[in-house]
């Protein structure tokens, strides 16, 4: 039989840059920081929770975009709380 993947299938994250916010042990704090930080930046339409793997377990990482990189940076200088931009590629 196959073996199954430890993680979740990472969904296709297209071309841009994204603002991580956050990574997480729990898919739902994932979902409750992106709830938070896109409604005050009106940015709904723009999230993304995508696994991975660190040390043998799985994070969630809560991410908003995608975007042009200055916007990204933008985005993440307005906010308050530590953010960093990265590469749709690098996801």
């Amino acid at each position: 039989s196959a073996k199954q993947p430890s993680t979740p299938p990472k969904p296709a994250m297209g071309h841009g840059y994204y603002v991580q916010v956050g990574a997480f042990q729990a898919r739902a704090n994932a979902e409750d920081a992106l709830g938070t930080l896109t409604a005050s930046l009106d940015l709904e339409n723009r999230q993304a929770i995508v696994p991975m793997e660190r040390r043998g377990a799985t994070l969630w990482r809560a991410l908003i975009g995608p975007m042009e990189r200055f916007e990204a940076q933008t985005a993440c200088d307005d906010l308050v709380r530590d953010c960093f931009v990265v590469a749709a590629a690098s996801l």
